[in-house]
């Protein structure tokens, strides 16, 4: 049987109770607060076992599916822990546009789908059970309706959404979710369900819902899908929610442009019947037509606009073609000439020639050469007059013929001539990654080979042809340095072999510190230093050993994890770390265990609870522990209901809070042996409920004229003095007078003394 419930009461040692999630106080949902993470969740109770609803949400793992975050048992029944969805119920889409409810429906189609692929039948889908989460994701809960295919569904539920063959008794199949699937989504398209207001009408034979509306009008594909799933025969209905799920799709992809919310109804107002129609008030101009002295003027303003045209065009021709000629004329003669080029001469003008077509190939002529002066630039710092000179000599005549075709207004001429140098520039780019790596490879190969005169000179010449090269210039540093550094090497080797340690990697040392990049200076400090290490590791494993034998664990640990930075992975590190863990985790254990008994003598419930849980979580195995969590676990939340109701007085003040009190106190006082906490607990639980039961003496003062009313209470009516006797609590008190404005007063009545006389007079004309 499920306990009586009231707010502010603590479950499970954990789960603060806020509200009722329903209109009834015994209601078998509630919203709580979780102690341990801050967050709100629903808890709901259930009687029995875990039922197919329960093996539902165990078997079929879908975000649309809402299962339980935990599951304990309270006072004889089985509470859920679910996540709390601020989102609401899906219901709240009544109406609104078809494409909105739709996609909603999508992600609950397609768990409706698999739940009936596992065999289970949810029984209840309808709106309220779909709840929305932040995201706007719908979810599917509530599974007590929930049964395997072939079952018997109990006959109840939403009269809307139960499936004809269900009111007539048969097994649970697909086909009834299918069915209510088609209802809810009929009521949030259409704004009500089908056959609302009277859902008897769906139980008359031959009796079909009105068709599928809705804003905007749903299409004939969507009105079809809905039909389909009301069809009062199930194999008329679609086979399975997979199919629904496609159909709805498919609906989806017709309607991409329409927007994702409008307002439930569109409704524009219609002018009134007497509005005078709008009528057009467009007329011919009434002026007179022009008199002949303003024809003759207005020609003459006209003959004057071309006039001017001409004369701005004979400018442009003298300034581009006949004033070049003369200025050159003027000029002074030379006194050297310059090497003759070869071009087109210019084609004289003609009249009327094509002033804008000249204009663009000069234009083009000038960006042309504009972008081939850094191509060439850079190439001539590429080294490219070494590697390429006879097509740099190439070049530089084309593009100074380009230059002096530009000069001499040749445009097609300077355009020919300046592709030609593209051409050529574009080969000589091409060339250069591989003129680049071929003068790497001749560097590298005299590096290898220890000719560092012959190698400095082969990575300067790569960096004369890129000299951004990282590695000509990282070679170029190495080759500096490589006499020097092969002698360190060879001195090296020799003190290695003598047997000389020391000076050995004092050689290698000093030839990395000239070039840290050198292969066998770095295979010599190797070696030496993993000769020396294994010396060390043996010594930090004999150490480790001593120490474990000696049950000196820190020393061990510290020997070992020594030994695993010299030799990272050894299995005799491996295992020594083990059996430093196992008697380290044995004597930890030992220890949690003796504070959660010591907590458990001093009454400590919560840490004891948490102690030997904490115990289980290192060895699940530990009898000790298991016991200890069985022991403590009713106390614990014994404890907290307890200590909710002495932390909150005034849950004494409500009939239900004083019959959860009543119960707790029962359930305490059949503790056996209790402690001096418990004891006192009891004490002052007993005195706060008969403190809480006990009427208190109030009185009241007035005018005579002023109607007074104490809510929960009843009506006074007029007085000059009342006495009354209330119970603890808190109380308002409300006075009325014709005329005047009402006056509201709180009234606190709590045990120990009675409260001040309270007067209530509506003094305050309106």
């Amino acid at each position: 049987m499920i306990q009586q419930l009231a707010s502010g009461q603590v479950v499970a040692a954990r789960y603060e109770l806020a509200r009722p999630l329903g209109m009834r106080p015994d209601a078998k949902a509630w919203l709580a607060r979780d102690t341990g993470s801050g967050r709100e969740v629903v808890l709901r109770w259930r009687e029995g076992a875990a039922d197919a609803g329960h093996r539902l949400v165990a078997e079929v793992r879908h975000p649309a599916l809402l299962a339980p975050l935990a599951t304990f048992e309270s006072g004889g029944a089985v509470v859920d822990v679910f996540e709390y969805l601020k989102g609401g119920e899906i219901g709240q889409l009544r109406g609104r546009p078809w494409p909105l409810a739709a996609r909603r429906l999508l992600p609950v189609a397609e768990a409706l789908a698999r739940v009936h692929e596992a065999g289970f039948v949810h029984g209840d889908v309808k709106a309220a059970n779909v709840l929305l989460d932040d995201d706007g994701l719908a979810r599917l809960a509530d599974f007590g309706s929930v049964r395997m295919i072939g079952e018997h569904l109990p006959a109840a539920g939403s009269p809307y959404s139960t499936s004809p063959e269900r009111r007539e008794g048969a097994p649970a199949a697909p086909a009834d979710d299918i069915y209510a699937f088609g209802v809810m989504l009929y009521e949030l398209v259409s704004g009500h369900p089908p056959f609302y207001p009277d859902p008897a009408q769906g139980r008359v034979a031959d009796t079909v819902p009105a068709t599928l509306t809705g804003q905007p009008v749903p299409p004939a594909a969507l009105r079809a899908l809905v039909s389909n799933c009301l069809a009062r025969n199930p194999v008329e209905r679609p086979a399975s929610m997979r199919e629904i799920h496609v159909e709805l799709e498919r609906c989806l992809q017709t309607a991409r442009d329409l927007p994702d919310a409008t307002p439930a109804t569109s409704w524009v107002p219609r002018p009134p019947t007497d509005a005078a129609p709008i009528r057009p008030q467009w007329q011919r101009a009434t002026q007179a037509a022009p008199s002949a002295g303003e024809l003759r003027s207005e020609g003459f303003r006209r003959g004057l606009l071309v006039g001017g045209a001409l004369l701005a065009a004979a400018a442009f021709v003298f300034t581009f073609f006949a004033l070049p000629g003369l200025v050159a004329s003027r000029q002074p003669a030379p006194t050297s000439l310059p090497p003759p080029v070869t071009t087109q001469a210019p084609e004289p003008a003609a009249p009327g020639a094509n002033l804008a077509q000249l204009a663009e190939q000069k234009r083009l002529a000038e960006e042309r050469r504009l972008a081939l002066a850094p191509r060439l630039q850079h190439l001539e710092q590429s080294d490219a007059a070494q590697w390429a000179a006879a097509e740099m000599v190439r070049v530089r005549a084309d593009l100074a013929a380009g230059d002096a075709a530009l000069e001499e207004r040749a445009f097609a001429a300077a355009l020919e001539r300046f592709a030609a140098v593209d051409t050529g520039l574009a080969a000589l780019e091409r060339r250069l990654p591989q003129v680049v790596q071929e003068r790497l490879a001749v560097a590298q190969a005299a590096f290898a080979a220890g000719r560092s005169t012959e190698a400095v000179a082969a990575f300067g010449a790569v960096l004369a042809a890129d000299p951004a090269n990282v590695a000509a210039r990282r070679g170029l540093e190495r080759s500096r340095v490589l006499d020097a550094v092969l002698q360190e090497t060879a001195r090296g080797a020799r003190a290695e072999q003598s047997g000389d340690t020391g000076a050995a990697l004092a050689a290698y040392r000093r030839a990395l510190q000239l070039d840290p990049a050198t292969e066998a200076a770095r295979a010599g400090v190797a070696r030496l230093q993993a000769r020396a290490s294994g010396d060390a590791f043996a010594g930090a494993i004999a150490q480790a050993q001593s120490a474990l034998a000696v049950r000196d664990y820190v020393t061990a640990r510290a020997a070992y994890d020594r030994a695993n930075r010299i030799r990272p992975g050894a299995p005799e590190v491996a295992e020594g770390l083990q059996q430093v863990q196992r008697a380290t985790e044995t004597r930890t254990l030992a220890a949690t265990l003796e504070r959660a008994a010591a907590a458990e003598r001093a009454e400590r419930w919560t840490e004891a609870l948490g102690l030997h849980r904490e115990a289980l979580k290192a060895d699940p195995t530990l009898r000790m522990a298991q016991e200890g969590v069985e022991r403590t676990e009713p106390r614990a939340m014994l404890d907290a209901e307890l200590q909710s109701f002495l932390d909150r007085p005034d849950r004494f003040f409500s009939a239900a809070g004083r019959d959860v009190a009543r119960n707790v106190t029962e359930r305490a006082a059949a503790v056996p042996a209790p402690g001096p906490r418990l004891t006192s607990q009891l004490a002052r639980m007993r005195e706060s409920l008969a403190q809480a039961e006990t009427p208190i003496r109030v009185v009241l003062a007035s005018d005579n004229a002023t109607e007074v009313q104490i809510y929960r209470v009843g009506k006074l009516g007029l007085f000059q003095h009342r006495d009354l006797e209330l119970m603890p609590g808190r109380y308002t008190v409300v006075g009325t007078r014709q005329g005047y404005r009402d006056v509201r007063k709180e009234l606190n009545v709590l045990p120990g003394a009675p409260p001040p006389e309270l007067v209530v007079r509506c003094e305050e004309p309106i």
